[in-house]
């Protein structure tokens, strides 16, 4: 799936963190991978382990039973010690019906068919999503085209994460508070918020 988003997608974790356990990730430097370096990972990973992949398969139900999980995945069963949903608002675009209004000669693209700014007119731009794509894709667009955001604001990071004490600083502060001050071993981390 990753190698069918933008061209220039990049994680927000440098290459140092991305390791899977077992298998060290690739030394990129200090930077942050590229979408096709993540996959390539992901995919020598699953062969490395001789994982079995099961890729466009449709869960159908999960529940537990004795202390396991039974998922039901197109008709057939699979049990499972652990569960993790990692699905994303990627897989399932949501256009807002007055797209279908607009002006036909208006290029609208989700994020979902965006690939880079050659697929857009000269011209201002309007994205609508300001949740990561939209921030990342509206900063590549920046570049090119006059471009605004639509949406909620949804935070930021507060300082530039390609500059020198982000990569080698500041994801470490970040990382050490995660894994060691706000986690269920805490006060902190127990806290309710």
């Amino acid at each position: 799936m990753a190698r069918r988003r933008w061209d220039s997608l990049r994680l927000f974790t440098p290459g140092w963190l991305c390791s899977l356990p077992g298998l060290p990730f690739p030394d990129v430097g200090p930077r942050c991978p590229t979408k096709g370096e993540m996959a390539d990972y992901l995919q020598s990973y699953a062969d490395h382990f001789s994982l079995p992949v099961r890729n466009g398969v449709r869960v159908d139900r999960v529940s537990r039973r004795d202390g396991r999980f039974e998922i039901v995945a197109n008709g057939e069963p699979i049990e499972a010690n652990n569960v993790i949903v990692a699905t994303g608002a990627h897989q399932d675009p949501r256009v807002p019906a007055l797209a279908r209004e607009l002006d036909p000669s208006i290029v609208q693209l989700h994020s979902s068919e965006y690939r880079n700014p050659s697929q857009l007119r000269d011209g201002g731009v309007l994205v609508v999503g300001a949740g990561n794509s939209g921030a990342d894709i509206s900063l590549e667009l920046a570049k090119t085209h006059r471009t605004w955001v639509s949406g909620p604001a949804t935070g930021h990071v507060p300082f530039d994460i390609d500059s020198w004490i982000s990569r080698n600083i500041a994801v470490r502060v970040v990382r050490f508070i995660g894994v060691h001050v706000l986690t269920l071993r805490t006060p902190m981390g127990r806290r309710p918020g």
